[in-house]
């Protein structure tokens, strides 16, 4: 039997002005909605102290994003089931 499961990989980097990798964040998300995940890397911890506030918020930017598509795969899979709200 084939059973076909959706992922979704999302990634971000959050630069300095010139350019510089502060942080890296990514999340996977699957299709059964077991085994997401999200993460974040710190990549050069001088300059994430110096821009704490701003990399946190894009965290939350980018985890808001990541819960938009559980949120979607989660209807998805409802509508496929049959299931309606």
């Amino acid at each position: 039997m084939l059973e076909i499961t959706k992922s979704t990989t999302m990634n971000a980097n959050f630069n300095s002005d010139d350019g510089k990798q502060i942080a890296y964040f990514s999340a996977s998300v699957s299709g059964t909605g077991n085994g997401n995940n999200l993460s974040m890397t710190i990549y050069d911890q001088e300059l994430y102290d110096a821009n704490k506030e701003a990399v946190r918020a894009a965290k939350v930017e980018f985890d808001k994003y990541v819960y938009g598509v559980e949120d979607e795969e989660s209807a998805e899979k409802d509508v496929a089931k049959g299931k309606t709200k």
